[in-house]
């Protein structure tokens, strides 16, 4: 796990090939697939990040993790595991104190991480075939909304297509992007 101080008061942690014990224990799962072309990436790739953005009066929370499987297919299969009730406390966030963290993701969040993956993948390119599964996500009661997951999501994508070969500059330079 890295833990970045960024601009403008923002916190991060990231996990890069690993994951956060955050698993979503799901009740419905979203689905959306998209053009995926050849096989580019070569075995499973799994990040994580957890930010806490200051605004104003309160702060936006979120904590997404990811796992991408290559395959054959020809086709990229996105898939978002949601969770209907608070599941169990987080207790290590970096969320504020004054915000209640959960291990899950609401349904309502699910079309936004859709959304920010696929954005991501048609600006700059697909991540070849395979299954791309979010299914480590956590919460706050407060801080959370669907713009941060989007965000996440988006900046998800950037990590997993990069891999573990990324700089400390690279990452940071991706997670000082505009939320």
């Amino acid at each position: 796990m890295i833990t970045l101080q960024l601009t403008q008061h923002r916190k991060a942690r990231v996990w890069l090939s690993e994951l956060p014990d955050a698993h979503v224990n799901p009740s419905n799962v979203t689905e959306r697939s998209v053009q995926g072309g050849h096989a580019t990436l070569q075995g499973v790739r799994r990040a994580a990040i957890e930010v806490l953005i200051p605004r104003g009066p309160r702060a936006l929370y979120g904590l997404l993790g990811a796992e991408l499987q290559p395959n054959q297919s020809a086709a990229l299969l996105i898939r978002v595991l949601t969770s209907r009730n608070g599941g169990e406390r987080f207790p290590d966030s970096i969320a504020l104190s004054s915000d209640e963290t959960f291990v899950g993701l609401p349904e309502e969040f699910s079309q936004a991480v859709i959304e920010g993956a696929t954005n991501q993948i048609a600006k700059v390119g697909g991540l070849g075939s395979g299954e791309l599964v979010f299914g480590h996500a956590a919460h706050g009661l407060v801080g959370s909304a669907p713009v941060v997951f989007k965000w996440l999501a988006d900046c998800l994508v950037q990590l997993l297509r990069k891999g573990e070969g990324i700089s400390q500059e690279e990452l940071t330079e991706i997670l000082q992007g505009t939320l």
